[in-house]
């Protein structure tokens, strides 16, 4: 066995002449980097591509952490293959301001990954997505109909018991009316959950207007701010002198909001020490507004990131799954877009973008 070493930076081979050599030459020739990790975490192979996308530090020899050091989030997403032997497959990570569409496979005792930039979801994938949602939609529908009549019915049991508990001693009486209160409050928590079904299956309406994004974000702190306070979250709001207005439903931006709110400070409860979220406003540029909220909580993981806006999607025991989507349907409506970024113990942003009423008028 005789060692090569090809011309280019970065690029190196172990093999014999003929087939090996022959399936280097297409590695260097690939526009998709591709890096090979060996068991010790090294790099033995690392193609053109890989430098490009990369830098120069991902080059055969070097160490795993300095072939990645460029983007943490797909360091973290190879030592969590590394670690599970697990794939994973077209996951979206941030690097040097860019954006990465990577694939890793665990491949006898290391790794191989492969990179390339991401261009948004194919065509096809992105159809199937579609209609993926619209018969989960038309399921979430009809599953909701049918589970909201039974639980107006047991509402309406549950006062009438009430009512008829006035009839026993006192302390009877008290103790049915305590049970039968957090009945009805059981029920009232899985009607909202309903609701959320109906609304992802049949969205409402939007009436646009000129609003004052400034009211929307104050009136919403104003609404938190007395929960934050009990739940010991830091809240703190950061408001400009001056925003232009925007073109929005007032009420359906103030509940995508309210969404991501509440995803922040249960995210900030589950971190633990000294938990805290950011409301800010400001001009992204002279067409948008960029409502942002940031919290110091858990974070995601990237195998969790690709799938954050799926409908029905969730890593909380009672969650349902339909926060942020419904988040994003609702900035999506207005001409706007919601993004999230994050990584796991360092907290995450989401920022929701809209048009100005300038830029999009009535």
């Amino acid at each position: 066995m005789s060692e090569r070493e090809p011309t280019g930076s970065g690029d190196r081979c172990q093999s014999d002449e003929g087939p090996a050599l022959l399936a280097w030459e297409a590695l260097r020739a690939m526009p998709d980097a591709v890096v090979l990790f060996d068991g010790g975490g090294g790099v033995s192979l690392a193609n053109s591509a890989a430098s490009e996308l990369l830098g120069k530090a991902a080059k055969a020899g070097a160490s795993r952490s300095a072939a990645l050091r460029r983007s943490a989030p797909l360091a973290d997403l190879v030592s969590q293959a590394w670690r599970s032997r697990n794939p994973r497959t077209a996951v979206d990570v941030p690097c040097d301001g860019r954006r990465l569409q990577a694939w890793v496979t665990p491949f006898g005792g290391g790794c191989l990954l492969i990179l390339r930039e991401s261009t948004g979801d194919p065509p096809d994938r992105h159809l199937w997505q579609a209609e993926r949602m619209a018969a989960l939609g038309r399921l979430a529908g009809s599953v909701a109909h049918e589970v909201r009549n039974p639980l107006g019915a047991v509402d309406i049991q549950l006062q009438l018991l009430a009512r008829d508990a006035e009839s026993l001693g006192e302390e009877t009486a008290d103790r049915v009316r305590e049970r039968v209160g957090r009945a009805r409050a059981e029920v009232r928590r899985l009607d909202g959950i309903v609701q959320n079904f109906l609304r992802f299956s049949r969205p409402p309406e939007v009436r646009l207007a000129p609003t004052d994004p400034a009211l929307v974000v104050q009136r919403m702190h104003e609404l938190v701010a007395p929960e934050a306070r009990e739940r010991g979250i830091r809240l703190r709001l950061k408001l400009p002198p001056q925003i232009p207005p925007v073109h929005a439903d007032e009420n359906m931006l103030s509940q995508a909001l309210l969404n991501v709110l509440i995803n922040a400070f249960q995210a900030v409860e589950e971190a633990g020490e000294d938990p805290l979220v950011e409301l800010t406003l400001e001009e992204a540029q002279p067409a948008e507004v960029r409502i942002q909220v940031k919290d110091n909580g858990c974070g995601v993981s990237p195998e969790d990131l690709e799938r954050v806006f799926e409908y029905y999607y969730t890593t909380k025991d009672s969650g349902t799954g339909l926060g942020l989507s419904i988040a994003q349907g609702i900035l999506r409506q207005h001409g706007g877009s919601l993004h999230l970024t994050s990584r796991p113990q360092g907290g995450t942003t989401v920022s929701l973008l809209l048009p100005t009423s300038s830029s999009n008028p009535s």
